[in-house]
C-alpha cells in the first residue's frame, strides 16, 4: 500500500492544537505530556516522565514521527480516500483521540459511509475539492483545511 502524503498544513494543524511545551506537565485528564501532545500512550519514542525537559528539535522529531504512524495506522481503514488536505484533517484528530480511537469513530464511519451531510456527533464533511470539516459534538473546534497553505479554524456553530 502506498503511503499517503502528510501536508505541512496537516502538522501546523497538529501543532495549533497540541500547542509546544518543553517541559514535561499533566494534561487535564493527568495524563504525563511533553512536546506537541506526545505521552507515553503513543507506543513509539523515549518515554515521559514528569521533570523531561526536550529541546524544539526532539519535540519537532516526535511529531513528525507520531504523525507518520498515526497516518500509516489510519489509512487501512479508509474506504473512500480523501484528498491530502482532507486526510491531513482527518491524521490531526487522531493524533489527537488515537488511532485506536479513530478507526472506531463516528467521523470515520460516516466518512467511509458517504454521509457528508451536517448532522450531530463527529462528523467529516467535504465542502470542496479541498475541504475537510472535523466537528465533534458541537463542541470542540471545526477544521477547515481549505489549501496546503490555508487551515481555518473556528466554533462548530460557525460552519455553513
Amino acid at each position: 500500500m502506498d503511503r499517503w502524503p502528510i501536508s505541512d498544513a496537516a502538522l501546523e494543524l497538529i501543532k495549533e492544537f497540541e500547542g509546544l511545551r518543553l517541559n514535561a506537565y499533566r494534561d487535564p485528564v493527568g495524563i504525563v505530556t511533553i512536546g506537541y501532545g506526545y505521552t507515553n500512550g503513543a507506543g513509539y519514542g523515549p518515554g515521559v516522565s514528569l521533570g523531561d525537559t526536550w529541546t524544539a528539535q526532539q519535540a519537532e522529531d516526535m511529531l513528525r514521527e507520531g504523525v507518520m504512524r498515526f497516518a500509516n495506522h489510519i489509512q487501512r481503514y479508509f474506504t473512500i480516500k480523501p484528498n491530502p488536505d482532507q486526510f491531513g484533517a482527518f491524521v490531526s484528530l487522531a493524533y489527537n483521540i488515537g488511532w485506536q480511537s479513530f478507526i472506531k469513530s463516528t467521523a470515520l464511519k460516516r466518512w467511509n459511509a458517504g454521509d457528508v451531510s451536517r448532522r450531530r456527533a463527529v462528523h467529516v464533511s467535504d465542502r470542496s475539492d479541498n475541504a475537510a470539516v472535523v466537528t465533534a459534538n458541537g463542541n470542540s473546534a471545526i477544521v477547515t483545511v481549505n489549501t496546503p497553505n490555508q487551515v481555518v479554524y473556528g466554533a462548530a456553530n460557525e460552519a455553513a
